[in-house]
């Protein structure tokens, strides 16, 4: 059995057949069984992510993620700081400036050319949510230095390469 990947698109059966030093594998339909095993489950699994938790005036989309501001990074960045300021203003370090830290999860990339977020003005169900943050991530605090966040700005800007508009290629 092949559990889910972490975008949750594949769930198989993979048989072996050992011959000799050499494994062959084999992908199957989907198993019929394990389909109806599954089935009152996962309905309720669709059920409940279609579930509505707020809504957009805006589309959301992160095609130009990698090159301009951007809403699926920006409303990542702004839940951090909601979850992490009232915490940090039980603690002694309450008069510190917050920085919330966020990336560009899906901006085409290795992962494809289709490989983007892009949610049109309207409800938002926690299908949405899950698109625009695919990982099980946890928000820390790190107390850090002017000179770290400095380091830590110039070496995010190396994902950019430069224009130099007089090279001609």
């Amino acid at each position: 059995m092949l559990y889910a990947t972490t975008a949750r698109t594949h769930l198989g059966n993979i048989r072996r057949n050992l011959e000799g030093v050499r494994v062959r594998v084999t992908a199957d339909r989907p198993d019929r069984l394990v389909l109806a095993a599954v089935k009152a489950d996962h309905e309720a699994t669709l059920t409940y992510m279609r579930e509505p938790v707020g809504s957009t005036a805006s589309p959301i989309n992160s095609f130009f993620a990698l090159v301009a501001d951007d809403p699926s990074v920006q409303i990542v960045s702004e839940a951090q700081l909601a979850y992490a300021q009232p915490l940090m203003a039980q603690t002694r370090w309450k008069n510190l400036p917050i920085l919330s830290a966020a990336a560009p999860f899906k901006s085409g990339g290795r992962s494809g050319s289709s490989f983007y977020t892009d949610i049109p003005a309207g409800p938002l169900a926690l299908k949405n949510i899950a698109d625009i943050y695919l990982y099980p991530n946890t928000v820390q605090s790190v107390k850090v230095s002017g000179a770290d966040v400095r380091e830590w700005l110039e070496r995010s800007a190396g994902v950019f390469n430069r224009i130099d508009p007089d090279f001609y290629d």
